[in-house]
């Protein structure tokens, strides 16, 4: 895995799918597939002059993106699991202050509080947790969206005891 990452071989593959001409939510969705990988790989956010809206447009369809996946409803006929949208833009939000940005003027602050604000235990939540929470703190320190974070109820949600504290069950794994 070291040797195509360092040599470029997945992430130039994937370059070609998000230079592919095209539009609805199909092509949307493969380009904002193509880049989370990259994503994934990189911690970067290609450069995507030839997109339409580029860099910005495909974060924002990531985005949408996390919202159908929080809503258990598929796009572009595919279902995407909260984590597996979460992971590559928690990558994004913790290798830059310009990632984390990107992300929040991509509507994110909203869809991730949700995360905090819905969690329950099970496969994977743990993980989607942390990652949302890895998000929260790197817009936390940025003035710019300090203000949004506070009005979509992050702090309050934040302030919360743990779910057994509030009546809910506890988990085995716990």
């Amino acid at each position: 895995a070291e040797v195509l990452r360092k040599d470029r071989f997945v992430e130039d593959t994937l370059m070609t799918v998000l230079n592919l001409e095209g539009s609805g939510e199909k092509h949307e969705a493969c380009h904002a597939r193509a880049t989370m990988a990259i994503a994934n790989l990189t911690a970067t956010v290609p450069a995507l002059d030839g997109c339409p809206g580029g860099s910005q447009a495909v974060l924002s369809t990531i985005v949408k993106i996390l919202g159908f996946a929080l809503d258990g409803k598929k796009w572009a006929g595919i279902f995407f699991a909260p984590y597996s949208v979460l992971y590559p833009m928690g990558n994004l939000a913790r290798a830059s202050e310009e990632n984390a940005d990107m992300l929040a003027k991509a509507k994110a602050i909203p869809k991730v509080v949700r995360v905090l604000k819905e969690w329950k235990d099970g496969r994977l939540a743990a993980r989607s947790l942390t990652l949302a929470l890895d998000i929260i703190m790197a817009l936390t320190s940025m003035p710019d969206h300090q203000q949004e974070l506070r009005a979509v109820g992050a702090v309050k949600t934040l302030r919360l005891p743990p779910p057994r504290a509030r009546g809910g069950t506890p988990s085995p794994n716990r």
